[in-house]
């Protein structure tokens, strides 16, 4: 399957859901700004959480799964992959701060290469750790950032 097939499919699938994650949106950005009033690092923390428990939706999306409104709460009964979330995040954060020092440019380029971290991790959340991660996302980026 080439990547103009693959688009297709996925813009099907999202079009059959689209009322179900624009809920889980405004849910998850409720959820945010609710505890952004608790303390700052709560909200990250959460946000964090809370969108790779979006992340997860897409993919089980991806494999034809229909997406129900409490899916976006599962995550929260895998304690090592929120844990595993919040290090990723953090980590990409300081790598693309610390690219962007350099230039502006190489930060954009360096964040893109690490698009994919969270996917990786989510599929591979037994046995991958957040460093494992980004190397692989590193990688199967490699001469594909403009797509």
């Amino acid at each position: 399957m080439d990547r103009i097939q693959i688009k297709e499919l996925a813009k099907r699938q999202i079009s059959n859901n689209i009322g179900i994650i624009i809920l889980m949106y405004l849910a998850i950005y409720a959820i945010v700004i609710l505890s952004s009033y608790i303390a700052v690092p709560i909200a990250y923390a959460l946000g964090v959480i809370m969108e790779i428990s979006l992340f997860s939706v897409y993919l089980r999306l991806a494999s034809d799964n229909v997406p129900q409104f409490l899916d976006i709460f599962d995550i929260f009964n895998n304690a090592k992959l929120c844990g595993n979330g919040i290090i990723l995040y953090i980590l990409i954060s300081i790598f693309t701060f610390l690219w962007s020092l350099l230039l502006f440019i190489p930060g954009i380029v360096k964040s893109l290469s690490y698009a994919m971290a969270p996917y990786i991790l989510i599929e591979n959340e037994y046995y991958m750790s957040p460093m494992d991660a980004i190397r692989e996302s590193q990688r199967i980026m490699e001469g594909h950032k403009m797509e």
